[in-house]
């Protein structure tokens, strides 16, 4: 499972809610078969935290995403569209990449 992590700016956790579930898209269009989920805290801890989980078969299919990613144009310049939107948002994000047993 992969699992990110992110702190939006007061108030953006809204927008922050839907660029994230913007990456099923993204993630299934490099042929990546996950679970997707994404979750919005209540106020418990930090706030405007949002976090996104991949739940993969393999996560050796993510890892290898990368190279074919590299030769893909379009799928770039919707990376560089979807990391613009995120980053005006975001104050930082911690990722989480965990086994299952």
């Amino acid at each position: 499972m992969i699992r990110r992590i992110f702190h939006s700016k007061p108030g953006s956790a809204d927008e922050l809610i839907k660029i994230c579930a913007d990456t099923s898209f993204m993630v299934r269009g490099l042929g990546i078969a996950g679970k997707l989920k994404v979750l919005s805290d209540l106020n418990g801890g930090r706030t405007d935290r949002v976090v996104v989980e991949w739940e993969l078969e393999d996560l050796s299919e993510a890892m290898a995403v990368g190279s074919e990613w590299d030769e893909d144009v379009d799928s770039q310049e919707e990376y560089a569209d979807w990391f613009e939107r995120l980053s005006e948002i975001i104050d930082h994000a911690e990722v989480e990449i965990w086994q299952t047993h």
